[in-house]
């Protein structure tokens, strides 16, 4: 774990120091933002294959819908968990955070980051 402050995030309005996590599974990672006042998950779209299947992110998307926190891919819409084409979530990315605002913090960021 590292803590980090930051003065972009100060201005957005949400809360720092931020905790930083990694090294941990989707699973573990989305459980973990559930159980935060303030945290959010988040994994870019890549091109390559990766980044998580269909069956990490299945039933951590229902409790986040459940208890009406924020879950979506990269572009803002629902996670794609029906996908025929590919059991990975690398081309559509997702993001799970515990208020709009952090959602929409990091949906900035994903809509300036290239694969």
């Amino acid at each position: 774990m590292r803590s980090l402050t930051n003065s972009v995030l100060g201005q957005r309005n949400i809360i720092t120091p931020v905790e930083y996590y990694d090294g941990f599974g989707a699973v573990y990672n989305a459980i973990s933002v559930m159980n935060s006042k303030s945290a959010c998950y988040f994994k870019f779209p890549k091109k390559q294959n990766g980044g998580g299947s269909i069956w990490d992110f299945a039933a951590t998307c229902f409790f986040f819908e459940e208890l009406g926190l924020n879950v979506s891919n990269c572009a803002g819409n629902n996670l794609q968990l029906n996908n025929a084409n590919s059991t990975f979530m690398n081309e559509e990315g997702v993001i799970y955070a515990t208020d709009q605002i952090l959602a929409r913090f990091i949906l900035d960021l994903s809509s300036h980051h290239s694969s």
